[in-house]
């Protein structure tokens, strides 16, 4: 055999392989695409702004954490600290009521 056969086979061996490769990569990229036929488009915009659709997700938890901490805080009977601060100021108004009501108590001993 010449060098020049030689070649020639060497070539058409590389062309062979080179063409099972390419027909591999190809039947990949048919059912790549077909996958993403299958997304609608409202999926699709999640690629092109993925920190919106992440701060919206983000802000949609917060929301059902807090709801669900609110629940869970009504449900053991333990006081939010908003309640805890309606009742202190419920306490301290009626504390100025009662001394109010000593004082005049106390005045109306000291005239008697």
């Amino acid at each position: 055999m010449t060098t020049t056969a030689k070649v020639q086979d060497f070539v058409k061996e590389q062309m062979g392989e080179a063409q099972k490769r390419f027909q591999v990569i190809e039947g990949e990229a048919k059912k790549a695409l077909g996958k993403i036929r299958r997304f609608n488009a409202k999926e699709l915009k999640f690629l092109e702004n993925p920190s919106a659709t992440v701060k919206a997700a983000t802000n949609e938890m917060k929301k059902r954490f807090d709801a669900l901490q609110t629940r869970v805080m009504a449900f053991s009977g333990v006081a939010t600290q908003s309640q805890i601060r309606e009742l202190n100021k419920e306490l301290h108004r009626l504390s100025k009521k009662v001394d109010a009501l000593l004082d005049k108590k106390a005045k109306l001993e000291v005239r008697a």
